[in-house]
């Protein structure tokens, strides 16, 4: 079907309400994804750099199977060969889903290197990049206090499903928790699966088995102050766990 805008539902204080983060473009029909994905193939041929990286963090979120991953991956290949093979798997994938598409673009924007590609992504599709609220609004509907409870590794699961979703910045999660760079490169080296959920499950396990010195104790204020810094910029996510009632 043909979108006439993205909506991103955040998670409202009173439980009513919701936030669209994206507008449509007024007397303008936004292009079927895999039209829009296909008018960007040279673009994205050119603008991924390095599509080991991006065939992992596509594999986190669920747009691509492990086979499919470890086909990209192989040392044998050259760069475009890699992105060949990486965009055919897209294509099919959004083919067949129109949200793949907007996931695609999320990725994108949450890396420095390929947010251009979003930008390129998002005026092929005929979306704006007009915020539907203020800054000081977005800031307000999120200035409940956070809870303080005190977390332990059986707390894991709970809080991954929560914040999955910005497995791709684990790194400058585990940064704001106090971890150094050479045990951040350790979880890199032994986490086996090589993906960005993984890599964001076995820092959470770490943190709740053994915080840093950075906090006393891993606690939900902790986590969520991390997710609200201005180096991971996740409102949305930071009041889901700083009001998450866990057992």
């Amino acid at each position: 079907s043909i979108l006439s805008k993205v909506r991103i539902t955040l998670p409202s204080p009173n439980g009513f309400s919701n936030v669209n983060s994206w507008t449509s473009v007024p007397n303008h029909t936004p292009q079927m994804a895999e039209k829009a994905f296909r008018s960007c193939y040279k673009d994205l041929m050119k603008g991924i750099t390095d599509p080991n990286d991006v065939a992992v963090s596509l594999y986190g979120e669920g747009l691509l199977t492990a086979s499919e991953r470890d086909q990209v991956m192989q040392a044998t290949q050259t760069i475009d060969q890699k992105n060949q093979h990486l965009l055919r798997f897209l294509e099919a994938r959004i083919a067949s889903d129109n949200d793949v598409f907007d996931k695609l673009v999320e990725i994108f924007e949450n890396e420095d290197a390929y947010t251009s590609l979003a930008k390129k992504l998002k005026e092929k599709r005929g979306y704006t990049g007009k915020p539907a609220t203020t800054e000081s609004q977005s800031a307000a509907a999120y200035s409940v206090a956070d809870k303080s409870k005190v977390l332990n590794e059986e707390h894991t699961d709970e809080i991954l499903k929560l914040i999955r979703k910005c497995s791709s910045k684990w790194k400058e999660i585990g940064r704001g928790l106090g971890f150094k760079k050479s045990e951040l490169d350790e979880i890199s080296t032994e986490t086996a699966r090589n993906s960005t959920v993984d890599y964001l499950e076995a820092l959470l396990s770490r943190w709740l088995n053994w915080a840093p010195p950075v906090h006393e104790f891993p606690n939900q204020k902790n986590l969520a102050t991390v997710l609200r810094s201005s180096e991971v910029k996740e409102e949305a996510l930071a009041y889901s766990i700083g009001q998450a009632d866990f057992k």
